[in-house]
């Protein structure tokens, strides 16, 4: 833990008129741990992969945490090149943009339907929020992990669904923006990720307020087909300004691989504010597998491929985010 950056931020607490709770003041500050600048958001540095072996549920990051102080207009450091990357921002009414983080892809198996379907895509949601001088919580949840490759007992695994991203304020634990309890969400386990995602047939991702990934495609002689593109969020509002697009991300494409025989390519993801995950395929005179793509903010992973004799996993969705606006 670096000192000198706690003892600088609790002096800003003091500053701004408040004091964090021990379990708080143990986290970072979100313009040193989380703040993407390319972007002028802030979002997590650390991405979750399709579940393996190597790579357990146990080991994938359900969200990463952070503090950001919002100072008095007169205390508020001058000159910030973003309305996220001082230490403190100054307090006043912000538009905040904000999603959850999109939903892994499913993993491919080895059956007739054989590509794992792209997971869906979080909406990105807005809040013009007043933001009082105080300390504040943001919880950046993660992009749900791939779905599993099927082994030579079971088939593919669903993707799991993407973390809940959310403003809380530290004094009241008020939710100011985003998801109420996202800080406290626990993922839910195989078994029950299992059972909600019902019949393992390759169907894409969807869920109220997301972008639909696209199915998996088939296998089997002569039902060898593309998968199905993911669709993108035509509903959700326009994105933040500045230095990141305004409008959503693409779809995921399922057909992007060039399929050979006995291939089922995986579903796109759904897109978010960054592009959906492109779907797992094969190119067939080569025989060299293309792997599933992992989708960008907010977007939805893409399904994995399954062949007659092997399959892949699904790739994760993309982190959530969040970005602040002054209006």
């Amino acid at each position: 833990m670096n000192t000198n950056c706690n003892i600088k931020h609790l002096a800003l607490l003091l500053l701004a008129g408040g004091m964090a709770p021990a379990f708080a003041a143990d986290l970072p500050a979100c313009a040193a741990a989380n703040y993407d600048a390319a972007r002028d958001l802030f979002t997590l540095r650390q991405n979750n992969t399709a579940i393996s072996l190597d790579h357990p549920l146990k080991s994938q990051i359900v969200n990463q945490q952070c503090l950001l102080t919002v100072l008095p207009a007169s205390l508020a450091e001058r000159g910030r090149s973003g309305a996220n990357s001082a230490a403190g921002l100054a307090a006043g009414r912000y538009m905040v943009y904000l999603s959850n983080g999109g939903d892994g892809g499913a993993g491919g198996t080895q059956r007739e339907n054989g590509g794992g379907g792209g997971g869906a895509g979080a909406v990105q949601h807005r809040y013009e929020v007043l933001l009082s001088p105080g300390v504040y919580k943001l919880t950046l949840g993660a992009g749900g992990p791939g779905g599993k490759a099927c082994d030579s007992t079971f088939g593919g695994g669903p993707g799991w669904g993407g973390s809940p991203t959310s403003i809380t304020r530290v004094a009241d634990g008020m939710t100011v923006a985003g998801v109420a309890g996202a800080d406290t969400w626990v993922r839910p386990s195989r078994h029950e990720n299992d059972k909600s995602a019902g019949i393992l047939d390759g169907h894409g991702g969807k869920g109220p307020g997301k972008a639909p990934g696209g199915a998996g495609g088939t296998i089997g002689p002569g039902l060898e087909s593309g998968a199905a593109s993911g669709a993108t969020d035509v509903a959700g509002p326009a994105g933040p300004t500045g230095r990141i697009v305004e409008a959503g991300g693409s779809a995921g494409a399922g057909d992007h691989p060039v399929l050979g025989p006995n291939i089922g390519g995986g579903g796109g993801g759904g897109a978010g504010l960054g592009d959906g995950g492109n779907g797992a395929g094969e190119v067939g005179a080569r025989f060299v597998d293309i792997l599933a793509v992992s989708g960008g903010l907010g977007a939805g992973g893409g399904g994995g491929a399954g062949f007659l004799n092997h399959c892949s996993g699904g790739a994760p969705g993309g982190n959530g985010f969040i970005a602040l606006r002054r209006m």
